[in-house]
């Protein structure tokens, strides 16, 4: 059982596993801050292993207001009659940049100074860090090392993040055959709606497997906890891993994660070596940080990914399969909660449960939305054919109905001339196992622009790894 959240700085020290990396990585833009009603918190700063000092905060409404970057919106552009498609495979550079300040606590909660419990922690000693971190035990034999940095396995090895203001869970894994004197892809693995980061033990053994056979190259992968509460559940919105008025879950990816990552393990430093994976609401997360923040991340991939919160069909309904003939617009309004927005299983999930936690339920919700959904930021991130590698995977008979935001974004980019790689399982709905039948064909996918060069006995058709009739596009 997860314990109550406090303030360790030891935990910090905990992924310094392996030395600082010998070359620097692309960091994320810094979030300048943005919001829906009032100015937001400034001139956050402090030292990684010191407790933030509180900087200036607004409150609207008795709560911190705080929301993540925003492109600029591109002039309205209507659809095209006639589709438009592209390929390009090269990705311009873009400059390395200075990670962001982190945001001080949330309102309302104080830094708490007792030490977080520790195992055999050294003190860094000319910028190394002794190894503490034991492999998981998994129900699976790993040809790689999974590193434990939760309180899921006994122990409490949770990394601290400042942006959440509360200690967080993490898995880190590495390649076989790891070696510090090496540079690996990373890519960063974000769990769906109602998961949390165990959520990425059961799609390990794909990838593992995968780089084994030479299908990906060796690369690391990391899979944060993203939940509302860190408990995960049902019962509790989504994040989506956004800034929100639930908590500032895109910093804490970008400004926590990714930085601790990068620095302590040894990373490719091109952006084509940059990956965001998601799953679901976490293919939402993977898909909007990855096109507004493209200076940092150059592959993007989902499986049974949200990626269109707006999609409506023509008669307003969300929830009608999609048919390009019918499709006129995007949704307008998200006002009333108890309006059934998916199916999941025989339990239908509202508006409420869906939307307003992280995009609140005013008069902005909408352009709230629309700030952050994939499919309206292929116009409004102004993103360019060949700026990401992105793929999508998902079942035909989707409960969730994320086959028809699928087919959406898929449809739009194709209009705009943008090539995105599209997998489907005809028979395949919104549940662990048809992503596990979908996920052989990401790593596939992953590997081929990663530059793998499997051998012919590891590779096979796409029907046959996805199961029911699989499609590429």
């Amino acid at each position: 059982m997860k314990r109550n959240l406090f303030l360790g700085m030891s935990a910090w020290m905990l992924l310094g596993l392996h030395g600082s990396a010998s070359a620097q990585v692309t960091a994320p833009k810094k979030l300048e801050p943005t919001t829906f009603k009032a100015a937001a918190l400034v001139d956050a700063k402090a030292d990684p292993l010191e407790i933030p000092t509180p900087a200036r905060q607004t409150v609207v409404e008795g709560k911190l207001v705080r929301t993540p970057n925003v492109p600029p919106s591109a002039p309205g552009r209507s659809l095209p009659t006639t589709p438009v498609v592209a390929e390009a495979d090269t990705v311009k550079q873009v400059s390395l940049s200075a990670p962001a300040s982190p945001p001080p606590p949330p309102a309302g909660r104080t830094a708490n100074t007792s030490t977080a419990p520790t195992r055999n922690v050294m003190t860094p000693v000319a910028d190394k860090i002794v190894e503490t971190a034991d492999p998981v035990p998994t129900h699976t034999s790993l040809r790689g090392k999974l590193l434990d940095f939760t309180h899921n396995h006994g122990i409490d090895r949770r990394m601290f993040s400042r942006s959440l203001f509360q200690k967080r869970d993490l898995y880190v894994y590495l390649p076989p055959n790891f070696s510090k004197d090496e540079q690996y892809p990373l890519a960063i693995f974000l769990h769906g709606f109602g998961q949390d980061e165990k959520e990425f033990l059961s799609y390990l053994p794909v990838f593992d497997r995968a780089i084994a056979n030479g299908e990906m190259p060796p690369m690391i992968l990391a899979a944060p906890d993203g939940s509302y509460n860190s408990e995960g559940g049902r019962e509790v919105p989504s994040t989506y891993f956004l800034n929100s008025q639930i908590g500032f879950f895109e910093d804490y990816l970008l400004n926590d994660v990714w930085p601790t990552l990068t620095k302590r393990f040894p990373v490719r430093t091109d952006r084509k070596g940059h990956i965001l994976l998601g799953v679901g609401g976490g293919g939402y997360g993977a898909f909007s940080i990855g096109m507004r923040h493209r200076e940092t991340f150059g592959v993007i991939a989902g499986l049974m990914p949200a990626v269109n919160l707006r999609y409506v069909d023509g008669q307003g309904d969300p929830n009608a399969k999609f048919d390009p003939r019918r499709w006129v617009g995007q949704r307008s309004q998200f006002d009333d909660p108890d309006v059934a927005y998916a199916v999941a299983g025989r339990r239908a999930l509202t508006v409420g449960q869906i939307i307003h936690p992280v995009f609140g339920n005013n008069d902005e919700t909408t352009e709230a939305v629309s700030n952050t959904n994939p499919t309206d930021l292929l116009d409004r991130a102004k993103l360019l054919n060949g700026e990401l590698d992105m793929m999508i995977a998902y079942g035909r008979m989707d409960a969730m109905n994320l086959d028809v935001q699928c087919e959406s974004f898929a449809y739009l980019a194709k209009l705009r001339g943008i090539n995105v790689t599209v997998t489907t399982d005809e028979q395949g709905g919104h549940d662990q196992a048809t992503g596990l039948r979908l996920a052989p064909a990401m790593t596939r996918w992953l590997g081929r622009r990663l530059g793998a060069t499997p051998s012919a006995s590891n590779t096979s058709s796409e029907i046959l790894q996805t199961g029911g009739r699989a499609t590429a596009r």
